[in-house]
């Protein structure tokens, strides 16, 4: 994957300046270039401490190469980040903007598959507010379960395109993995509508972070870590 990056990181700083601005706000940063290359990443790395992290290597599919078709995608304090495609996105994109609102079609910067269904699980997220969504709908934070309600409702939504658009022998399978995070709460969905192959892989690990992070006991080859200067039951 040599076609951009992107990475997101949350802070409290925004909270500090802005009263009305309470828990974590992401910053983003992207590039069209791959990270190893990347000077200021590498220093951004180094100096930056967060809870909450979203970080995406691009594999471009039929969009331009350009950081603003980099992952991962910001709508107020939500970050959304896909692996996979939409299939036949071209053919179903006019159907799905009409889906959106209009807060949220106005938030797109790019031209990906990717961030028009990051807008539509944006859409989904904040309708179930009963009303039309706004930027302000943004700053809130939702339950997990009405997380899982909205992206369950943007995989039905694009899918039913689809089947609306094609015949049925003619429906290309989707891959859809997808993860979506507020800074505190992150859930995560693999998705393949195919009939014999399986969603791409997706892991998590429950200790990788204390792992890998240097501040606390243990390296990641295993050795031990002289430098460490926190236990890890105080890892987040």
């Amino acid at each position: 994957n040599v076609d951009g990056f992107g990475i997101a990181w949350y802070t409290h700083t925004r909270s500090s300046f802005i009263s009305d601005s309470t828990g974590p706000r992401s910053s983003l940063y992207k590039h069209s270039q791959p990270p190893t290359n990347d000077f200021n990443f590498h220093s951004i790395c180094a100096n930056t401490s967060t809870l909450t992290l979203s970080a995406h290597i691009r594999a471009a599919t039929a969009t331009a190469v350009t950081p603003i078709n980099s992952h991962p995608f910001v709508f107020g304090r939500h970050t959304i980040m896909h692996n996979g495609v939409v299939a036949n996105f071209q053919d179903i994109r006019r159907d799905l903007l009409d889906l959106l609102d209009r807060d949220a079609f106005e938030n797109i910067k790019g031209t990906t598959d990717s961030e028009h269904m990051a807008a539509l699980y944006m859409t989904h997220l904040v309708m179930q507010q009963g009303k039309a969504g706004s930027k302000v709908s943004w700053e809130r934070q939702y339950t997990i379960a009405q997380m899982k309600a909205a992206l369950e409702a943007t995989y039905t939504a694009i899918i039913e395109l689809q089947r609306k658009t094609f015949a049925p022998d003619d429906v290309q399978a989707s891959s859809l993995n997808v993860c979506c995070t507020d800074g505190e709460r992150m859930i995560a969905f693999r998705f393949h509508n195919h009939v014999a192959e399986q969603p791409p892989s997706l892991y998590y690990s429950t200790t990788a972070g204390v792992t890998l992070n240097r501040k606390y006991p243990g390296m990641h080859d295993g050795t031990p870590n002289a430098k460490a200067t926190k236990n890890p039951m105080e890892h987040g």
